[in-house]
């Protein structure tokens, strides 16, 4: 998770930024699986991606969705569409 140090960001809609780790890893490429890339959500503040519950502290994505967008430098734009194709269940 980041969160801008930028005073002048306090109104922009990418103040907050969570992302998981790349996956798949490199090599799955090589061996004919999907480019690594990440998953992200961005907010303006933390409470918009983040719902905390009182009772027990647990935190969890208010919305399950995540862009894909950041894709490894190896391979064609076919191969980094064919990320799209997958999370969408796309021939």
């Amino acid at each position: 998770m980041f969160r801008t140090a930028d005073p002048a960001a306090e109104d922009s809609p990418f103040r907050w930024l969570l992302s998981i780790n790349p996956l798949p890893s490199r090599k799955a490429f090589a061996e004919g699986g999907l480019l690594s890339h990440l998953h992200f959500q961005y907010a303006n503040d933390l409470h918009t991606l983040v719902a905390t519950d009182e009772a027990t502290v647990a935190e969890t994505l208010r919305n399950p969705r995540w862009y894909t967008a950041m894709c490894s430098n190896e391979g064609t734009t076919e191969d980094r569409c064919a990320i799209i194709r997958a999370l969408h269940h796309l021939q």
